[in-house]
Protein backbone atom coordinates (compact mmCIF):
# COMPACT_ATOMS: atom_id res chain seq x y z
CA UNK A 1 0.00 0.00 0.00
CA UNK A 2 1.59 3.31 -0.99
CA UNK A 3 2.78 5.70 1.70
CA UNK A 4 1.29 8.55 -0.33
CA UNK A 5 -2.00 7.61 1.30
CA UNK A 6 -1.28 7.45 5.07
CA UNK A 7 -5.00 7.24 5.81
CA UNK A 8 -4.86 3.63 4.69
CA UNK A 9 -2.23 2.66 7.24
CA UNK A 10 -3.10 1.91 10.84
CA UNK A 11 -0.71 3.03 13.54
CA UNK A 12 0.25 -0.60 14.16
CA UNK A 13 1.00 -1.12 10.46
CA UNK A 14 2.96 2.11 10.27
CA UNK A 15 4.93 1.30 13.41
CA UNK A 16 5.92 -2.09 11.98
CA UNK A 17 7.18 -0.44 8.78
CA UNK A 18 9.12 2.09 10.82
CA UNK A 19 10.79 -0.67 12.83
CA UNK A 20 11.71 -2.51 9.64
CA UNK A 21 13.02 0.79 8.24
CA UNK A 22 10.78 0.48 5.19
CA UNK A 23 9.43 3.95 5.96
CA UNK A 24 11.23 6.82 7.63
CA UNK A 25 9.58 8.93 10.27
CA UNK A 26 10.76 11.97 8.36
CA UNK A 27 8.75 10.84 5.31
CA UNK A 28 5.62 10.35 7.40
CA UNK A 29 5.91 13.71 9.10
CA UNK A 30 6.66 15.45 5.79
CA UNK A 31 3.49 13.99 4.27
CA UNK A 32 1.41 15.27 7.19
CA UNK A 33 3.04 18.70 6.93
CA UNK A 34 2.33 18.81 3.20
CA UNK A 35 -1.33 18.00 3.87
CA UNK A 36 -1.51 20.73 6.49
CA UNK A 37 0.08 23.23 4.14
CA UNK A 38 -2.26 22.32 1.29
CA UNK A 39 -5.56 22.01 3.18
CA UNK A 40 -5.50 23.80 6.51
CA UNK A 41 -6.29 27.27 5.18
CA UNK A 42 -9.53 25.84 3.83
CA UNK A 43 -10.45 23.19 6.43
CA UNK A 44 -9.22 25.27 9.40
CA UNK A 45 -8.29 22.25 11.53
CA UNK A 46 -5.05 23.53 13.12
CA UNK A 47 -4.85 26.78 15.08
CA UNK A 48 -1.15 26.55 15.98
CA UNK A 49 1.56 24.22 14.79
CA UNK A 50 5.23 23.48 15.05
CA UNK A 51 7.71 24.96 12.59
CA UNK A 52 8.38 22.50 9.77
CA UNK A 53 12.18 22.56 10.20
CA UNK A 54 11.88 21.88 13.91
CA UNK A 55 9.52 18.91 13.62
CA UNK A 56 11.47 17.40 10.72
CA UNK A 57 14.60 17.58 12.85
CA UNK A 58 12.75 15.74 15.61
CA UNK A 59 11.67 13.11 13.08
CA UNK A 60 15.26 12.65 11.94
CA UNK A 61 16.37 12.16 15.54
CA UNK A 62 13.73 9.48 16.01
CA UNK A 63 14.85 7.82 12.76
CA UNK A 64 18.37 7.74 14.15
CA UNK A 65 17.15 5.88 17.24
CA UNK A 66 15.44 3.31 15.01
CA UNK A 67 18.66 2.79 13.05
CA UNK A 68 20.35 1.99 16.37
CA UNK A 69 17.70 -0.51 17.30
CA UNK A 70 16.15 1.81 19.87
CA UNK A 71 12.50 2.79 20.21
CA UNK A 72 10.96 5.31 22.59
CA UNK A 73 7.58 3.58 22.83
CA UNK A 74 4.57 2.19 20.97
CA UNK A 75 3.90 5.56 19.31
CA UNK A 76 7.48 6.19 18.23
CA UNK A 77 7.36 8.67 15.34
CA UNK A 78 3.56 8.78 15.04
CA UNK A 79 2.26 12.32 14.26
CA UNK A 80 -0.50 13.52 16.64
CA UNK A 81 -2.73 16.57 16.89
CA UNK A 82 -3.95 17.90 20.24
CA UNK A 83 -7.21 19.74 20.95
CA UNK A 84 -6.59 23.33 22.01
CA UNK A 85 -8.00 22.89 25.51
CA UNK A 86 -5.15 20.53 26.50
CA UNK A 87 -2.12 22.20 28.04
CA UNK A 88 1.08 22.11 26.00
CA UNK A 89 4.32 23.84 26.92
CA UNK A 90 5.41 24.33 23.30
CA UNK A 91 2.11 25.78 21.97
CA UNK A 92 -0.43 28.26 23.32
CA UNK A 93 -3.54 26.70 24.85
CA UNK A 94 -6.41 29.03 24.06
CA UNK A 95 -9.62 26.93 24.20
CA UNK A 96 -10.27 28.96 21.01
CA UNK A 97 -11.40 31.88 23.16
CA UNK A 98 -10.08 35.47 23.12
CA UNK A 99 -9.80 35.24 26.91
CA UNK A 100 -6.95 32.71 26.69
CA UNK A 101 -5.48 33.98 23.43
CA UNK A 102 -1.90 34.25 24.74
CA UNK A 103 -1.95 31.63 27.49
CA UNK A 104 1.18 29.49 27.73
CA UNK A 105 0.73 26.63 30.24
CA UNK A 106 3.49 25.89 32.77
CA UNK A 107 3.40 22.16 31.92
CA UNK A 108 1.88 19.57 29.61
CA UNK A 109 -1.47 17.97 30.34
CA UNK A 110 -1.04 14.42 31.60
CA UNK A 111 -2.46 13.03 28.35
CA UNK A 112 0.09 15.01 26.33
CA UNK A 113 3.03 13.96 28.51
CA UNK A 114 2.00 10.30 28.18
CA UNK A 115 1.85 10.60 24.40
CA UNK A 116 5.28 12.21 24.30
CA UNK A 117 6.59 9.51 26.62
CA UNK A 118 5.41 6.88 24.14
CA UNK A 119 7.29 8.61 21.29
CA UNK A 120 4.45 10.53 19.62
CA UNK A 121 5.34 13.65 17.64
CA UNK A 122 2.98 16.53 18.40
CA UNK A 123 2.37 18.57 15.25
CA UNK A 124 0.16 21.25 16.76
CA UNK A 125 -3.12 22.27 18.37
CA UNK A 126 -6.51 21.85 16.76
CA UNK A 127 -9.51 24.12 16.43
CA UNK A 128 -12.49 23.60 18.72
CA UNK A 129 -15.84 25.11 19.62
CA UNK A 130 -15.13 27.98 22.03
CA UNK A 131 -14.41 26.56 25.51
CA UNK A 132 -15.70 23.18 24.23
CA UNK A 133 -19.20 24.52 24.86
CA UNK A 134 -20.84 23.51 21.60
CA UNK A 135 -21.19 20.61 19.18
CA UNK A 136 -20.88 22.32 15.78
CA UNK A 137 -17.40 23.94 15.89
CA UNK A 138 -18.85 27.04 14.24
CA UNK A 139 -17.98 29.28 17.21
CA UNK A 140 -14.23 29.70 17.62
CA UNK A 141 -11.71 32.51 17.92
CA UNK A 142 -10.20 31.08 14.72
CA UNK A 143 -13.41 30.53 12.74
CA UNK A 144 -15.43 27.45 11.86
CA UNK A 145 -13.94 24.07 10.95
CA UNK A 146 -15.19 22.74 7.62
CA UNK A 147 -16.17 19.16 6.96
CA UNK A 148 -13.56 17.44 4.73
CA UNK A 149 -16.29 15.49 2.90
CA UNK A 150 -18.28 18.60 1.98
CA UNK A 151 -16.89 21.97 3.01
CA UNK A 152 -20.33 23.55 3.14
CA UNK A 153 -21.16 21.38 6.15
CA UNK A 154 -20.00 21.49 9.76
CA UNK A 155 -17.27 19.24 11.11
CA UNK A 156 -19.14 18.60 14.34
CA UNK A 157 -17.66 19.61 17.66
CA UNK A 158 -16.37 20.52 19.98
CA UNK A 159 -13.28 18.57 18.85
CA UNK A 160 -13.91 19.47 15.21
CA UNK A 161 -10.32 20.38 14.37
CA UNK A 162 -9.08 17.03 15.65
CA UNK A 163 -11.68 15.15 13.60
CA UNK A 164 -10.91 17.06 10.40
CA UNK A 165 -7.15 16.74 10.89
CA UNK A 166 -7.28 12.95 11.11
CA UNK A 167 -9.80 12.66 8.26
CA UNK A 168 -7.49 14.69 6.02
CA UNK A 169 -4.35 12.79 6.96
CA UNK A 170 -2.85 15.89 8.58
CA UNK A 171 -2.11 13.66 11.58
CA UNK A 172 -2.43 9.93 12.16
CA UNK A 173 -4.36 10.45 15.39
CA UNK A 174 -5.60 13.19 17.67
CA UNK A 175 -6.85 13.89 21.16
CA UNK A 176 -10.26 15.37 21.93
CA UNK A 177 -12.45 15.96 24.96
CA UNK A 178 -16.02 14.72 25.37
CA UNK A 179 -18.70 16.19 27.67
CA UNK A 180 -21.79 15.46 25.61
CA UNK A 181 -20.24 13.73 22.59
CA UNK A 182 -17.43 16.11 21.62
CA UNK A 183 -15.07 13.31 20.56
CA UNK A 184 -17.71 11.12 18.96
CA UNK A 185 -19.68 13.82 17.13
CA UNK A 186 -16.81 15.15 14.96
CA UNK A 187 -15.43 11.63 14.52
CA UNK A 188 -18.76 10.51 13.06
CA UNK A 189 -19.21 13.70 11.02
CA UNK A 190 -15.70 13.44 9.56
CA UNK A 191 -15.76 9.69 8.89
CA UNK A 192 -13.19 8.49 11.44
CA UNK A 193 -13.23 6.50 14.69
CA UNK A 194 -13.40 8.10 18.14
CA UNK A 195 -13.64 6.94 21.73
CA UNK A 196 -15.15 8.39 24.89
CA UNK A 197 -13.65 6.25 27.68
CA UNK A 198 -15.38 5.38 30.95
CA UNK A 199 -15.43 8.31 33.38
CA UNK A 200 -12.13 8.52 35.24
CA UNK A 201 -10.19 6.27 32.86
CA UNK A 202 -8.01 9.03 31.38
CA UNK A 203 -6.60 11.89 33.45
CA UNK A 204 -8.07 15.32 32.82
CA UNK A 205 -5.22 17.13 34.54
CA UNK A 206 -4.13 20.07 32.41
CA UNK A 207 -7.32 20.16 30.34
CA UNK A 208 -9.64 23.17 30.64
CA UNK A 209 -12.89 21.79 32.10
CA UNK A 210 -16.44 22.25 30.89
CA UNK A 211 -18.32 20.04 33.35
CA UNK A 212 -16.29 18.03 35.85
CA UNK A 213 -19.09 15.47 36.28
CA UNK A 214 -19.01 14.53 32.59
CA UNK A 215 -15.69 15.54 30.97
CA UNK A 216 -13.66 12.71 29.41
CA UNK A 217 -10.48 12.77 27.31
CA UNK A 218 -10.42 10.40 24.35
CA UNK A 219 -8.50 9.37 21.24
CA UNK A 220 -9.51 9.93 17.62
CA UNK A 221 -7.98 7.84 14.82
CA UNK A 222 -8.77 5.95 11.66
CA UNK A 223 -9.80 2.65 13.23
CA UNK A 224 -10.82 1.03 16.51
CA UNK A 225 -7.54 -0.87 16.82
CA UNK A 226 -5.67 2.43 16.86
CA UNK A 227 -8.04 3.79 19.50
CA UNK A 228 -7.33 0.76 21.65
CA UNK A 229 -3.57 1.19 21.30
CA UNK A 230 -3.74 4.89 22.21
CA UNK A 231 -6.14 4.37 25.11
CA UNK A 232 -3.78 1.83 26.61
CA UNK A 233 -1.08 4.52 26.66
CA UNK A 234 -3.04 7.55 27.90
CA UNK A 235 -5.20 5.80 30.52
CA UNK A 236 -4.29 4.90 34.07
CA UNK A 237 -3.95 6.32 37.55
CA UNK A 238 -2.94 9.95 37.96
CA UNK A 239 -2.74 11.45 41.42
CA UNK A 240 -3.19 14.91 39.88
CA UNK A 241 -6.78 14.02 38.95
CA UNK A 242 -8.97 12.82 41.82
CA UNK A 243 -11.34 11.06 39.39
CA UNK A 244 -8.45 9.07 37.91
CA UNK A 245 -7.05 7.33 40.99
CA UNK A 246 -9.06 4.09 41.00
CA UNK A 247 -7.61 0.63 40.64
CA UNK A 248 -9.25 0.23 37.21
CA UNK A 249 -6.69 -0.27 34.48
CA UNK A 250 -7.53 -0.47 30.79
CA UNK A 251 -6.26 -3.58 29.02
CA UNK A 252 -6.70 -3.79 25.23
CA UNK A 253 -8.72 -6.77 23.98
CA UNK A 254 -8.43 -8.56 20.65
CA UNK A 255 -11.19 -8.22 18.07
CA UNK A 256 -13.95 -10.81 18.33
CA UNK A 257 -13.89 -13.75 15.93
CA UNK A 258 -17.55 -12.97 15.20
CA UNK A 259 -20.64 -11.49 16.83
CA UNK A 260 -22.07 -14.91 17.72
CA UNK A 261 -23.76 -14.82 21.11
CA UNK A 262 -23.39 -11.04 21.48
CA UNK A 263 -26.62 -9.40 22.66
CA UNK A 264 -27.12 -5.85 21.43
CA UNK A 265 -29.85 -3.38 22.35
CA UNK A 266 -31.16 -0.81 19.86
CA UNK A 267 -33.09 1.98 21.61
CA UNK A 268 -36.41 2.97 20.06
CA UNK A 269 -39.15 5.47 20.77
CA UNK A 270 -39.84 9.09 19.87
CA UNK A 271 -36.61 10.32 21.47
CA UNK A 272 -34.55 8.04 19.22
CA UNK A 273 -36.03 9.07 15.89
CA UNK A 274 -33.43 9.59 13.17
CA UNK A 275 -33.33 11.11 9.72
CA UNK A 276 -34.31 8.63 6.96
CA UNK A 277 -30.90 8.85 5.27
CA UNK A 278 -29.17 8.00 8.56
CA UNK A 279 -31.65 5.24 9.35
CA UNK A 280 -31.01 3.55 6.01
CA UNK A 281 -27.24 3.34 6.55
CA UNK A 282 -27.70 2.25 10.17
CA UNK A 283 -30.08 -0.59 9.24
CA UNK A 284 -27.57 -1.87 6.68
CA UNK A 285 -24.87 -1.91 9.38
CA UNK A 286 -27.16 -3.71 11.81
CA UNK A 287 -27.97 -6.26 9.11
CA UNK A 288 -24.27 -7.05 8.70
CA UNK A 289 -23.86 -7.50 12.45
CA UNK A 290 -26.93 -9.75 12.66
CA UNK A 291 -25.64 -11.95 9.82
CA UNK A 292 -22.41 -12.34 11.81
CA UNK A 293 -24.32 -13.87 14.71
CA UNK A 294 -25.42 -11.03 16.98
CA UNK A 295 -28.79 -11.11 18.72
CA UNK A 296 -30.37 -7.66 18.42
CA UNK A 297 -33.39 -6.49 20.37
CA UNK A 298 -35.17 -3.16 20.34
CA UNK A 299 -35.59 -1.57 23.78
CA UNK A 300 -37.26 1.49 25.21
CA UNK A 301 -35.42 3.58 27.77
CA UNK A 302 -38.00 5.01 30.18
CA UNK A 303 -38.00 8.71 31.08
CA UNK A 304 -35.18 9.51 28.69
CA UNK A 305 -36.35 13.12 28.32
CA UNK A 306 -36.06 13.64 32.08
CA UNK A 307 -32.56 12.19 31.96
CA UNK A 308 -31.60 14.69 29.27
CA UNK A 309 -32.91 17.51 31.48
CA UNK A 310 -30.80 16.23 34.38
CA UNK A 311 -27.70 16.14 32.16
CA UNK A 312 -28.32 19.70 30.89
CA UNK A 313 -28.85 21.09 34.42
CA UNK A 314 -25.64 19.54 35.76
CA UNK A 315 -23.58 20.61 32.76
CA UNK A 316 -24.99 24.14 32.75
CA UNK A 317 -24.45 24.69 36.47
CA UNK A 318 -20.89 23.35 36.43
CA UNK A 319 -19.86 25.26 33.30
CA UNK A 320 -21.18 28.50 34.79
CA UNK A 321 -19.38 27.84 38.07
CA UNK A 322 -16.03 27.37 36.34
CA UNK A 323 -16.51 30.47 34.20
CA UNK A 324 -17.88 32.73 36.96
CA UNK A 325 -14.60 34.64 37.41
CA UNK A 326 -14.06 35.10 33.68
CA UNK A 327 -17.66 36.24 33.24
CA UNK A 328 -17.28 38.91 35.94
CA UNK A 329 -14.14 40.34 34.34
CA UNK A 330 -14.43 39.56 30.63
CA UNK A 331 -18.03 38.72 29.71
CA UNK A 332 -17.71 40.77 26.51
CA UNK A 333 -14.97 38.43 25.24
CA UNK A 334 -17.35 35.46 25.01
CA UNK A 335 -19.31 34.91 21.82
CA UNK A 336 -22.97 35.77 22.35
CA UNK A 337 -24.20 32.17 22.27
CA UNK A 338 -21.69 30.96 24.86
CA UNK A 339 -22.35 33.97 27.08
CA UNK A 340 -26.09 33.30 27.03
CA UNK A 341 -25.55 29.64 27.97
CA UNK A 342 -23.34 30.65 30.89
CA UNK A 343 -25.84 33.26 32.06
CA UNK A 344 -28.62 30.68 31.96
CA UNK A 345 -26.44 28.29 33.94
CA UNK A 346 -26.02 30.88 36.69
CA UNK A 347 -29.80 30.80 37.21
CA UNK A 348 -29.80 27.11 38.14
CA UNK A 349 -30.51 26.74 41.84
CA UNK A 350 -28.74 24.39 44.25
CA UNK A 351 -32.01 22.50 44.65
CA UNK A 352 -32.26 21.93 40.89
CA UNK A 353 -28.62 20.86 40.68
CA UNK A 354 -28.91 18.36 43.53
CA UNK A 355 -32.17 16.94 42.23
CA UNK A 356 -30.55 16.47 38.82
CA UNK A 357 -27.72 14.55 40.48
CA UNK A 358 -30.27 12.36 42.27
CA UNK A 359 -31.96 11.64 38.96
CA UNK A 360 -28.58 10.83 37.44
CA UNK A 361 -28.13 8.13 40.07
CA UNK A 362 -31.56 6.65 39.33
CA UNK A 363 -30.96 6.75 35.57
CA UNK A 364 -27.60 5.04 35.94
CA UNK A 365 -29.23 2.21 37.91
CA UNK A 366 -31.62 1.84 35.02
CA UNK A 367 -28.67 1.61 32.62
CA UNK A 368 -27.02 -0.98 34.89
CA UNK A 369 -30.14 -3.10 34.63
CA UNK A 370 -30.11 -2.85 30.84
CA UNK A 371 -26.44 -3.86 30.65
CA UNK A 372 -27.14 -6.88 32.84
CA UNK A 373 -29.18 -8.18 29.87
CA UNK A 374 -27.17 -6.82 26.94
CA UNK A 375 -23.49 -6.61 26.01
CA UNK A 376 -23.83 -3.20 24.42
CA UNK A 377 -26.16 -0.52 23.12
CA UNK A 378 -25.92 0.32 19.39
CA UNK A 379 -27.35 3.32 17.56
CA UNK A 380 -26.31 5.96 15.03
CA UNK A 381 -23.83 8.38 16.58
CA UNK A 382 -25.64 11.30 14.95
CA UNK A 383 -29.38 11.27 14.36
CA UNK A 384 -28.93 13.57 11.34
CA UNK A 385 -26.26 14.11 8.71
CA UNK A 386 -23.87 16.99 9.55
CA UNK A 387 -25.86 20.19 8.89
CA UNK A 388 -24.80 23.05 6.66
CA UNK A 389 -22.61 25.70 8.26
CA UNK A 390 -24.93 28.43 9.50
CA UNK A 391 -28.02 26.21 9.34
CA UNK A 392 -30.92 27.35 11.47
CA UNK A 393 -33.48 24.92 12.79
CA UNK A 394 -33.66 21.28 11.74
CA UNK A 395 -36.56 18.86 11.83
CA UNK A 396 -36.02 15.52 13.54
CA UNK A 397 -38.93 13.20 14.18
CA UNK A 398 -41.31 16.07 13.53
CA UNK A 399 -39.62 18.19 16.20
CA UNK A 400 -37.80 21.43 15.41
CA UNK A 401 -34.35 21.79 16.99
CA UNK A 402 -31.08 23.63 16.53
CA UNK A 403 -27.96 22.11 14.96
CA UNK A 404 -26.47 22.01 18.47
CA UNK A 405 -29.40 20.00 19.83
CA UNK A 406 -29.38 17.67 16.83
CA UNK A 407 -25.67 16.91 17.21
CA UNK A 408 -25.83 15.87 20.87
CA UNK A 409 -29.27 14.27 20.54
CA UNK A 410 -28.16 10.84 21.81
CA UNK A 411 -24.44 11.14 22.58
CA UNK A 412 -24.96 12.75 26.03
CA UNK A 413 -26.28 9.43 27.43
CA UNK A 414 -22.75 8.04 27.76
CA UNK A 415 -21.64 11.14 29.67
CA UNK A 416 -24.54 11.09 32.12
CA UNK A 417 -23.85 7.40 32.75
CA UNK A 418 -20.03 7.67 32.79
CA UNK A 419 -20.08 4.93 30.14
CA UNK A 420 -17.57 4.04 27.43
CA UNK A 421 -18.77 4.73 23.88
CA UNK A 422 -17.01 4.34 20.56
CA UNK A 423 -18.05 5.62 17.14
CA UNK A 424 -16.88 4.01 13.91
CA UNK A 425 -17.79 4.82 10.29
CA UNK A 426 -20.50 2.55 8.90
CA UNK A 427 -21.31 4.09 5.51
CA UNK A 428 -22.36 7.20 3.64
CA UNK A 429 -25.69 8.81 2.95
CA UNK A 430 -26.59 9.55 -0.68
CA UNK A 431 -25.03 13.02 -0.52
CA UNK A 432 -21.64 11.53 0.36
CA UNK A 433 -21.50 12.50 4.03
CA UNK A 434 -20.35 9.82 6.49
CA UNK A 435 -22.58 8.10 9.05
CA UNK A 436 -21.23 6.81 12.35
CA UNK A 437 -22.21 3.71 14.33
CA UNK A 438 -22.01 4.15 18.11
CA UNK A 439 -21.40 1.21 20.45
CA UNK A 440 -21.93 1.96 24.14
CA UNK A 441 -21.15 -0.42 27.00
CA UNK A 442 -21.38 -0.66 30.75
CA UNK A 443 -18.86 1.30 32.82
CA UNK A 444 -15.30 0.00 32.45
CA UNK A 445 -16.26 -2.21 29.49
CA UNK A 446 -13.97 -0.06 27.30
CA UNK A 447 -11.96 -2.97 25.93
CA UNK A 448 -15.09 -5.02 25.21
CA UNK A 449 -16.80 -2.36 23.09
CA UNK A 450 -13.56 -1.60 21.25
CA UNK A 451 -13.25 -5.31 20.48
CA UNK A 452 -16.78 -5.24 19.03
CA UNK A 453 -15.89 -2.14 16.99
CA UNK A 454 -12.76 -3.86 15.69
CA UNK A 455 -14.81 -6.90 14.72
CA UNK A 456 -17.25 -4.73 12.77
CA UNK A 457 -14.41 -3.01 10.91
CA UNK A 458 -12.82 -6.37 10.12
CA UNK A 459 -16.17 -7.83 9.08
CA UNK A 460 -16.89 -4.97 6.68
CA UNK A 461 -13.25 -4.63 5.57
CA UNK A 462 -13.50 -0.94 6.33
CA UNK A 463 -9.70 -0.59 6.46
CA UNK A 464 -9.45 -1.73 2.84
CA UNK A 465 -12.00 0.71 1.46
CA UNK A 466 -11.05 3.87 -0.35
CA UNK A 467 -12.43 6.40 2.13
CA UNK A 468 -10.94 9.67 1.02
CA UNK A 469 -12.67 12.96 1.78
CA UNK A 470 -13.61 14.98 -1.26
CA UNK A 471 -10.91 17.54 -0.50
CA UNK A 472 -8.25 14.85 -1.06
CA UNK A 473 -9.59 13.51 -4.36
Amino acid sequence: MPLSDPMHLTITELSARIRRREISIREIVKLCLDRIEALNTHVNAFVSRVEAEEVLKTAEQQDLLISRGQRVGHLHGIPFAIKDNCWTTDFPTTACSPIMKKYRPPMDATVVSRLRGAGAIILGKTNMHEWAYGATNEKSLFGAVRNPWNDKHISGGSSGGSGAAVACGMALAAIGSDTAGSVRIPSAACGISGMKPSYGTVSRYGVFPLSWSFDAIGPMARCADDLSLILGIISGRDDKDATCTSAYSYTPACAKQNFKGIRLAVPVGNFFKRAPEVDSVFKTAIGEITKDGAVIEEVEIPRIAEAYTAWSIIEGAEASTYHAGFMEKSADLYSSGIRVQLEVGRCISAVEYLRAQQYQTLFNRQLDDMFSRFDALVLPTLSVVPPLIGAGKLLLGGKEMSSQEAMIHVTWIANLGGLPAVTIPCGFEDGGLPVGLMIMGKKYADSEILALASRYQLLTRWHEKSCLPSLLK
